[in-house]
């Protein structure tokens, strides 16, 4: 048998791998085109079978990396999330692309390992429609408690994210819908005991709350006020119990600072969105953070913690503005806001007198 001449041999190499990578320029390039959604898909206001089409083989291109390693996780949601990121969205794309990821991401938001339920829920957030609401709804429930905190608060950022949704863009939910997340977040916040997940549903709240009754439906904005005001109030009474007072403070500042805000624009509209009853729950809440503030400034004299730190004055201050904004929008002739806060909380003070008239001892420290 002859044998190859070296030079003749590595041409014969050559040759093989040249056969291994080479593509003829005749095979369609289809074959080496990743799966698309255009933007027109995107944008159309009824899917067409050929759209249908297309959602699936792009979910199913990128479906597998969400059950992975955290890169490929990472890769995936993005992937995933791109579609969604089009201003011009509709509704109709956004129930027919949740159709098609409801199968994948329902199953991994229940997944053992936590950044992959983590998003898998930012997913279900992102997509706003009422066929994914339940997955993040789920996570709320009591039920739920032995969940990581990270996966519950992935189920809080979602919910974020759906209020976001809803504010800016064409979404498939329902105002019956955003009742009940907005039921389910304050129900939340009143059994945590944890201060990150306190944090994430009230952000979530806030979210909420800059959705507008002409989006929604009358009486919502009001009902966001009074539900976080009634949840935030719980824990600012329990403060000196809570796991961390000061995380816990934090909270309370941004949920008082976010009501003051809604009352400033109620107050600058033409249309007022909030109620009667929900600016008094609102001043109920701040005198229930000012007496927060009051007995950890009690506490931290006794020698029993440390002080309580910027975000008290703060808090302190947003409370005092919104008693004195409730005042104003329910009587023009109301007695001025004193500076000292354990006047204004006292059992005879602006909070327990007309036009408020809460309980004598609902503030007590």
């Amino acid at each position: 048998m002859s044998m190859l001449a070296p030079a003749n041999r590595l041409a014969c190499i050559a040759a093989a791998l040249a056969a291994l990578y080479f593509v003829p320029a005749h095979l369609p390039t289809a074959m080496a085109q990743p799966a698309v959604i255009s933007p027109e898909v995107t944008e159309r206001g009824s899917m067409t079978a050929a759209d249908e089409a297309a959602i699936a083989a792009y979910v199913a291109a990128h479906k597998g990396g969400l059950s992975g390693d955290v890169e490929q996780v990472k890769a995936a949601r993005t992937a995933l999330l791109r579609p969604l990121s089009n201003p011009k969205v509709t509704s109709n794309f956004r129930l027919a692309y949740g159709v098609a990821l409801k199968p994948v991401i329902e199953p991994l938001a229940a997944d053992a390992k936590d950044y992959v339920a983590v998003n898998a829920l930012r997913v279900a957030g992102e997509l706003a429609t009422t066929n994914t609401l339940p997955m993040l709804l789920a996570q709320l429930e009591a039920g739920a408690k032995d969940r990581p905190i990270s996966v519950r608060y992935a189920a809080c950022f979602g919910l974020t994210r759906m209020f976001d949704a809803f504010v800016k863009a064409d979404v498939a939910l329902a105002p019956a819908n955003l009742k009940d997340a907005v039921n389910a977040l304050a129900a939340f916040i009143e059994r945590s005991s944890e201060p990150q997940l306190i944090d994430g549903a009230t952000l979530a709240l806030i979210a909420a709350g800059q959705i507008t009754d002409a989006k929604s439906e009358a009486g919502f904005r009001a009902m966001v006020v009074s539900k976080m005001s009634a949840a935030l109030s719980g824990k600012a009474t329990a403060i000196a119990t809570s796991k961390d007072p000061s995380a816990t403070m934090s909270t309370l500042l941004r949920g008082v600072t976010a009501i003051r805000d809604l009352i400033l624009a109620d107050a600058a509209s033409n249309s007022p969105l909030l109620t009667l009853a929900a600016v008094k729950d609102s001043a109920g809440v701040s005198g229930d953070v000012l007496a927060a503030v009051v007995r950890l400034q009690d506490k931290q004299a006794g020698g029993g913690a440390a002080a309580p730190g910027l975000a008290a004055d703060r808090a302190a201050l947003a409370s005092s503005t919104v008693i004195g904004l409730v005042l104003t929008r329910l009587d023009t002739n109301a007695p001025m806001v004193p500076k000292d806060i354990r006047k204004i909380i006292a059992p005879d003070g602006v909070l327990t007198s007309p036009p408020l008239g809460f309980p004598a001892d609902r503030f007590k420290i």
